[in-house]
């Protein structure tokens, strides 16, 4: 995710839900190729905003002060279709609980490497003052100049790397006994 801050008012939260996406990033990758990923502009909403946004304390203060003015991107990268990105999965443990797995290598934190820069040269390009992605260790970056050096020096790692999901798009057939094909 990225969030950039314009000088006009964004108000994220009105309006109708995300109404824009763009699947540009899926069609010009090859599935054998780097990983491919959907942008799209979510409502956002001082909840959903506050829990996934970077920093803490006065920093982060000065950002919420600021959320009438900051329009967010997602990117969706496309698992599933080539050997080194197979998805998650969800297993049981012994006790019943879920555990979950989802392999974040180096071919995934390419594919987010490349979703951030192409988000924030897609915010500096719409006029943002300034742009911060959601990396901890990410600083707020006011030109695409800087912001290509940073991105291209971030540790893509788990823990600094946000990753999140709202709307997992995969099927998990459920059953209380295991099903024949």
């Amino acid at each position: 995710m990225s969030a950039g801050t314009f000088g006009q008012k964004v108000e994220g939260w009105q309006g109708a839900p995300q109404t824009i996406y763009s699947d540009h990033f899926l069609h010009t990758q090859a599935i054998d190729g780097p990983m491919g990923y959907k942008l799209e502009a979510p409502p956002m909403h001082p909840l959903i905003f506050s829990s996934t946004l970077a920093g803490f304390g006065m920093a982060q203060t000065e950002t919420l002060r600021q959320f009438p003015h900051i329009h967010t991107l997602l990117a969706l990268l496309r698992d599933g279709f080539h050997e080194q990105s197979p998805g998650g999965q969800v297993r049981l443990r012994s006790d019943g609980s879920p555990e979950l797995h989802y392999p974040l290598n180096d071919f995934v934190m390419d594919g987010a490497r490349r979703a951030l820069m192409s988000m924030v040269e897609i915010q500096f390009a719409a006029g943002a003052q300034q742009v911060q992605v959601i990396h901890e260790q990410s600083p707020v970056m006011r030109s695409w100049a800087e912001a290509q050096a940073v991105l291209k020096s971030l540790p893509m790692v788990p823990l600094k790397t946000r990753v999140v999901s709202a709307h997992v798009m995969g099927g998990c057939g459920l059953s209380g006994t295991e099903m024949g094909a």
